[in-house]
């Protein structure tokens, strides 16, 4: 019997995989629990890959997974104790985490960890270490931002005004150390300090100990508040002495140069990435993502749609904010946009649900990446939780529930909806969840919306990553459009010369738009979105048109001028087509006829998308194509 040993060949390395990305944003304790113990966990998602690449996806990003306290979690993932190990909750055994990067790989989606660089757990033993009574003689004593307090009226009060996300003093005294510590989130998770070199290293080596595992890449959580100022002195506005300091940058900087490093070392795979997120203005992501000749993130997180886009928001505002990023940021900074994170209320809640297409749309036809947060791509609202079942920090520390209702985030957060008749709407078959599954389950899930034939929001949202994977979609030139107050158009054109519209309704009104390519009017309901597209023109039956074409070449400026002012023009070739068709002539191939300077006749392109003035317009153009 002879045997035969087939070698694969070996994939070919993709170095720009995340330009045209469509990521995933996954909350690991509530979209699959596996072991029925009530809290998601990662061997659920490794059951879910399957769905993820049905359904296009190409990344997942997981919010921190890190070892957290044993019982104590404030922040569940935001407080960490351990930078190499996995939460229990999270992963019964470290095999776990190596299935699911193992898993996913196979299936071509990258695995972007988040990663909370800036403060770790109070329980953490570099900080229990550092709080000890004798720090001179500690060698974590500078491991963390301590400062004296001051003196006022004989107490010792906090060393200046600076106020943490929640609006309290940032500052929390130490008795061991007669002390105060900064924490610019909660007191549990006190501030990392980076002028002290061991930090650095520290964390650095945990990245390389992710890099090893497999890791794709890096999602660098509130950046800005890396480092502050030495100076210590009181804030006049938030963040002045506190966010987006010179040494931050610094230190994105640094972590750009261990990623590129792996990636020199590992040619053969695909490059690992620097993600930064960071709530600031265009000026700081520009500077995150680097400036002349500095590498800083490949690309940072624009949250420009989910600050700047309200129910009332105009789509003249709309187009503004989307345009304040592709004018402004350079383009190896890679475009991104985002609708929504568990942070927040649901798009389908925050919106309506009959608008979760029509944004998904916007977002698809944009170029660059795609994220989307869980649930998004089924139109999922938001749960009921009520205060006594909180587990968000900021709810549970409302003083009503009607306060909680408002402020908390778990209600963004509850299980994903994978099955109408399934128990605990396929989340998990345990009796006790981390958070209740929403009572809309049965009216909003996955497995109607998939069901053949069915006009749902998930197969909606198929189709526009569909869309997305034809070659040269995603990064086709782009123009946004106020077609009325309330209604967006968009339209891409490939290089290929295939045209792609989307015409979306984001108002409560019927509305009436004209279009170039109908001859009547369409009317769209409220709320209503269409995609059209049109593809170059192919004679019928004859898809290699070009191998016995005869190509005539017009020189348009001396071709033949139709209005007497001494320049050839589209109009009088069109006067002359019939000639051609007399000569036996197939095609016509014209020199640059786009909008120009005219230094170099047409060569000096300023607009591929309009015709110089010179050749006439838009319109002259069409009836040529037509004629």
């Amino acid at each position: 019997v002879k045997s035969t040993t087939i070698i694969e060949a070996p994939k070919a390395v993709n170095l720009n995989w995340w330009k045209e990305a469509v990521i995933y944003q996954i909350y690991p304790r509530t979209f699959r629990d596996s072991n029925r113990d009530g809290v998601g966990d990662l061997q659920g998602i490794v059951e879910k890959l399957n769905y993820l690449k049905q359904t296009g996806i190409t990344a997942i990003w997981l919010p921190p997974i890190y070892q957290g306290p044993a019982v104590h979690k404030v922040d569940f993932g935001y407080e960490v104790v351990n930078y190499k190990e996995i939460d229990k909750e999270l992963s019964a055994q470290s095999a776990d985490f190596e299935k699911l990067i193992q898993e996913a790989h196979k299936l071509e989606i990258k695995v972007i960890l988040e990663f909370v660089p800036n403060h770790s757990s109070d329980e953490h033993p570099w900080f229990v270490a550092s709080s000890e009574d004798l720090p001179e003689l500690n060698e974590y004593k500078d491991y963390y931002v301590w400062h004296n307090g001051k003196v006022v009226e004989g107490k010792n009060v906090a060393p200046n005004n600076w106020k943490n996300h929640l609006g309290e003093s940032a500052w929390t005294y130490i008795d061991s150390r007669q002390q105060w510590y900064l924490h610019q989130f909660s007191k549990e998770q006190p501030d990392l300090n980076y002028r002290t070199p061991a930090v650095k290293t520290e964390i650095e080596e945990a990245l390389k100990f992710w890099l090893q595992k497999g890791v794709d890449g890096f999602w660098m959580d509130s950046a800005p508040y890396l480092v502050e100022s030495a100076s210590y002195q009181d804030e006049n506005e938030i963040g002045e002495h506190t966010q987006n300091q010179k040494e931050t940058f610094d230190i994105i900087e640094e972590w750009r140069k261990v990623i590129d490093d792996f990636n020199e070392q590992n040619p053969k795979t695909d490059p690992r990435l620097l993600i930064t997120s960071a709530k600031t203005n265009i000026k700081n992501i520009k500077a995150y993502c680097g400036e002349r000749n500095v590498k800083r993130a490949h690309f940072t997180l624009n949250n420009l749609l989910i600050s700047n886009v309200e129910n009332d928001t105009t789509v003249a505002s709309i187009i503004k904010t989307i345009e304040s990023w592709i004018s402004n940021v350079p383009s190896d900074c890679t475009a991104n946009w985002v609708l929504g994170n568990h942070d927040l209320h649901r798009v389908a809640s925050r919106f309506g649900p009959e608008r979760g297409d029509g944004l998904n749309i916007l977002i698809a036809f944009l170029p660059g990446i795609m994220i989307t947060n869980n649930g998004e791509e089924i139109g999922q609202r938001n749960g009921e939780v009520k205060q006594s079942e909180c587990k968000d920090p900021i709810g549970c520390s409302a003083a009503t529930e009607e306060e909680f209702q408002n402020i908390t985030r778990d209600l963004g957060r509850t299980p994903f909806h994978w099955a109408g008749d399934a128990t605990n709407a396929g989340f998990s078959e345990g009796k006790t969840l981390w958070l209740p599954v929403s009572n809309d389950y049965k009216n909003n899930n996955l497995k109607d919306q998939d069901k053949p034939a069915v006009k749902s929001h998930y197969h909606t949202y198929q189709d526009l990553i569909n869309l997305r994977q034809k070659p040269g979609f995603v990064n086709a030139v782009v123009n946004l459009h106020s077609l009325q107050d309330s209604v967006l158009g968009i339209s891409k054109t490939d290089s290929d010369g295939n045209i792609y519209v989307a015409v979306i309704n984001i108002g409560d009104k019927k509305e009436t738009v004209d279009l170039i390519f109908t001859t009547s009017s369409i009317e769209l309901e409220p709320y209503e979105s269409f995609i059209a597209t049109t593809i170059a023109d192919v004679e019928e039956g004859d898809t290699e048109w070009w191998k016995h074409a005869l190509i005539y070449q017009i020189y348009p400026l001396s071709f033949k001028d139709s209005d007497n002012n001494g320049y050839g023009d589209l109009q009088g070739i069109i006067s002359e087509l019939k000639h051609l068709k007399d000569a036996g002539v197939t095609a016509a191939w014209l020199s640059p006829i786009f909008k120009s300077p005219q230094v170099d006749q047409g060569y000096d392109i300023s607009d591929f998308m309009d015709i110089d003035e010179l050749y006439g317009n838009l319109t002259d153009f069409k009836e040529l194509r037509s004629a």
